[in-house]
């Protein structure tokens, strides 16, 4: 009963909300075009955000509903499938689903953390830094999540630690961190990079190169990324018999990686495919072949009958769905475009934050959160990105500073369920909700100051800005 009223009230929502929409008056801005493109578009958000419908159902319907509805041209509608995103995303779901089927990642994570030496501040560091090593070539963050949550957990039973306890707590944070943080450290390193990067060179944003994203954002990132790990030590303190045990702990982590056994033949296979990938991401401003059409080669590679990684069956695995939700959100941007909604939504915005760098740029962090809060990162990328390009071009600033800005919002959260990587981390039952939620709030501080600081003295010093 309960169920039902739920559902009920979930499809009041998705009504009600486009009904407001196209109860708004008229006005030589607020055009007819941009009303029905947002009433519509409401309704598709609202629908995916409440789950009442299966995303992918969605995300099908989406292009199709832009066409008939709103009279948009096929082209416009399903322009995402003419761009790399989507197929990029193909590529690192099959690329990740063979590190995880071959257990290459656990390897890799397991000796990051006995070689620093085993103990707690070890784990957490072994923990994070194994992040940053898997965001050369995983993309997908619920993918991570998955990985970083098992391979945490899998530590706490290891050291025969009572789950939502301090110890454990730290561990899932740095999980957490692993999961989300070191991503943002190279362009292909987050889905949550890869998408508003593209939507704003729709938007007309020159894109970075590879070498230029990493001058960009690797310094200021790294210290953020420090200083939230140091805050997790501060907030997740261990009992001196909890050091004990995890003094202990080499030996056993040393086991549990001698009980893998030796490389296998596809664990080595994968070590040279994704070193290659990686030559060909940081080399791709030489022989000019765009960063996607690699992420998709080498998945590609993983499926060929010489090296048969990942067997075609196998597909259904890599989380397709997905990539026709991100292709079908994609859309949005381009129809968003067509009917002028950039221009509106900047016109609006750009007086009210118009000022200091620090105004501009604090400005869109604040609209980020709140966005954040009633949306999906997914879904406000495609929705907002394209009028954070447009406050750029008429405030006459980079928009570079600010697409880094609001890309970075939406992996600062409050409560788990925000997020779906968050969420996942949490499931794993290592951590209390109380526990996580004051780290969350103590991040997403800690990143609005290093934005209005670091980031942007950074940005400064290097001239982006």
């Amino acid at each position: 009963m309960l169920k039902s009223k739920a559902v009920v009230i979930k499809w009041a929502i998705c009504v009600i909300l486009p009904i407001l929409v196209v109860l708004i008056p008229l006005s030589e801005t607020f055009t007819i075009g941009i009303r029905s493109f947002l009433a519509l578009t409401v309704l598709i958000i609202s629908v995916f955000a409440t789950g009442v419908v299966a995303p992918p159902a969605v995300a099908l319907l989406m292009p199709i509903l832009y066409v008939i509805v709103l009279g948009t041209s096929p082209g416009a509608a399903f322009a995402a499938w003419t761009q790399p995103i989507p197929w990029m995303v193909l590529g690192s779901f099959i690329l990740s689903f063979g590190l995880e089927k071959t257990g290459l990642i656990r390897r890799t994570a397991l000796r990051c953390v006995i070689f620093l030496g085993g103990s707690y501040l070890a784990i957490i560091i072994g923990i994070i830094i194994a992040g940053g090593i898997v965001s050369l070539v995983i993309t997908d963050l619920s993918a991570k999540a998955v990985l970083f949550g098992t391979f945490g957990l899998s530590i706490c039973k290891v050291l025969k630690l009572e789950l939502g306890n301090k110890a454990t707590g730290g561990i899932a944070i740095a999980s957490l961190i692993a999961t989300l943080d070191p991503g943002t450290l190279f362009m292909h390193g987050s889905t949550n990079r890869i998408v508003p990067l593209g939507l704003a060179e729709a938007a007309g944003m020159t894109h970075p190169t590879w070498l230029g994203y990493l001058s960009h954002m690797f310094v200021p990132h790294l210290i953020f990324i420090a200083l939230c790990t140091f805050v997790c030590l501060i907030m997740f303190k261990t009992t001196k018999e909890q050091k004990a045990s995890f003094l202990e702990a080499k030996g056993n982590l040393s086991q549990e990686l001698k009980a893998m056994g030796p490389m296998s033949i596809d664990e080595k296979k994968l070590i040279v495919i994704s070193a290659l990938l990686l030559i060909g991401v940081v080399t791709s401003e030489v022989h000019k072949i765009a960063i996607p059409w690699l992420f998709l080669l080498a998945g590609v590679v993983l499926l060929l009958p010489g090296i048969k990684i990942v067997a075609p069956p196998e597909l259904g695995k890599c989380n397709i769905p997905f990539v026709i939700v991100v292709a079908s959100f994609l859309s949005m941007g381009a129809v968003a475009g067509s009917v002028g909604f950039g221009p509106f939504l900047a016109g609006i915005a750009a007086p009210l934050i118009a000022g200091s760098t620090h105004l501009v740029v604090g400005g869109i962090f604040v609209f980020g959160f709140i966005i954040n809060l009633v949306l999906t990162p997914l879904a406000a990328y495609s929705a907002f990105t394209g009028s954070v390009v447009e406050i750029a071009q008429t405030l006459n600033v980079n928009p570079l500073p600010l697409v880094y800005t609001w890309a970075i919002t939406f992996e600062q959260i409050i409560f788990p369920f925000q997020f779906v990587p968050v969420l996942i981390i949490f499931g794993y039952g290592m951590i209390s909700f109380k526990d996580i939620v004051l780290f969350n709030v103590a991040k997403l501080l800690i990143s609005f100051v290093c934005i209005l600081t670091i980031y942007i003295g950074w940005w400064y010093l290097i001239g982006i800005l």
